[in-house]
């Protein structure tokens, strides 16, 4: 399950905003939801079978080509990418979801999904899934991730 503020879209200094900052800035709350607390009634829920779920703050996953080429280096959100069991006709097809990442053409492929959020709770509903960040298994049963300014934070009970 996923969970994200429903009003989830900044200018720096010295960066050009894009058309959407004003309005992204203008929805945003500052308010820190405890990830031992409920997820607030204002968030958007999505509860499905995930096959997998990308939460980047910069462009770059890979060292060829941007896995989300609007993302700067100064991004008050979060990309938060996924992909839903039900939308993927085939294994074949996340195999050439992993292999397109490096010529940037995986977000043309239909049953990708990227949202742009300032914060998300990621809870597993099946004990045989796991979170990893970084590459690293997380042994935690929801983890949640909150953006401002330069700034990430990721917790986890």
């Amino acid at each position: 399950m996923v969970h994200f503020p429903s009003n989830d879209v900044s200018e720096e200094a010295g960066v050009l905003p894009r058309a959407s900052d004003i309005a992204w800035r203008s929805m945003q709350s500052e308010r820190v939801v405890d990830i031992e607390d409920d997820v607030p009634s204002e968030w958007i829920q999505l509860e499905d079978n995930f096959v997998n779920v990308y939460a980047v703050t910069l462009s770059h996953i890979v060292n060829k080509g941007p896995f989300i080429p609007q993302a700067r280096m100064n991004d008050d959100r979060i990309y938060l990418t996924y992909i839903l069991s039900k939308d993927v006709p085939n294994r074949v097809h996340l195999i050439k979801f992993l292999s397109s990442i490096e010529t940037q053409k995986h977000l043309n492929m239909s049953f990708i999904n990227v949202v742009e959020v300032t914060a998300f709770r990621l809870e597993p509903m099946d004990s045989r899934s796991y979170i990893v960040v970084d590459g690293e298994v997380v042994k935690a049963k929801k983890i949640q991730a909150v953006t401002s300014t330069l700034k990430t934070a990721i917790f986890a009970p």
